[in-house]
């Protein structure tokens, strides 16, 4: 997430230099259709999100080879009045989202920035921003409060390289208010001073608990 206001997500994709225009398919298609979807990927499916990492042909398609399912990206809307109730579809991009995943975005390109390393001057990489149009979550992984249980959704992430992670413990934090005290006060920082031996503040501990 780049900001809430408006809601904007970057991606940034390597450049492909064994294609002509040096982009791989996923950045060539964003910039040729002008939307995309993202989809959190949790641990059910973690092995068939993998799949798509494969460098295939660009005529070969990575939904064949993952096993995953389209969804179309689209949302209804329903309009009551008192003499008839109005359904309106709208589509926000032509792009399908992957069903499987209970959290995905529907996006449309906001911007694109060429990234050049200069120490080559050569165009490695491009940077996608996309305007969030519409958010899908499914139901099963909300909270009583409306808000997405993060045990629920089991999301990993991509640390580099093959490796994956899960997701670890979760804290929270109060954000302090400003007094001019603070800077003279020592406790300001107390998870700095009561670290354990793991270098875990008490913070996490209590998390772990």
């Amino acid at each position: 997430m780049v900001t809430g206001n408006p809601p904007v997500v970057s991606i940034g994709v390597l450049h492909n230099t064994k294609t002509p225009s040096g982009l791989k398919d996923t950045a060539a298609n964003i910039l040729a259709t002008k939307g995309f979807t993202v989809n959190l990927i949790s641990e059910p499916f973690v092995h068939n999100a993998n799949a798509c990492s494969v460098e295939a042909p660009a005529d070969v398609s990575e939904w064949d080879l993952s096993g995953l399912t389209r969804a179309p990206s689209v949302r209804t809307c329903t309009y009551h009045n008192p003499h008839r109730t109005h359904t309106i579809l709208q589509v926000h991009v032509s792009a399908p989202r992957v069903l499987e995943s209970a959290f995905a975005l529907e996006c449309m390109l906001f911007a694109s920035h060429e990234i050049t390393n200069p120490a080559t001057d050569t165009v490695t990489t491009t940077l996608i921003l996309g305007l969030v149009k519409a958010v899908h979550v499914r139901k099963d992984m909300l909270t009583s409060r409306g808000l997405v249980d993060p045990s629920r959704l089991r999301a990993v992430g991509k640390m580099g390289d093959i490796t994956f992670a899960r997701q670890g413990a979760m804290f929270r934090i109060p954000r302090p208010d400003w007094t001019p005290e603070m800077v003279r006060e020592a406790a300001f920082h107390p998870a700095m001073k009561r670290q354990s031996e793991e270098g875990e503040g008490p913070e996490l501990q209590r998390a772990k608990r």
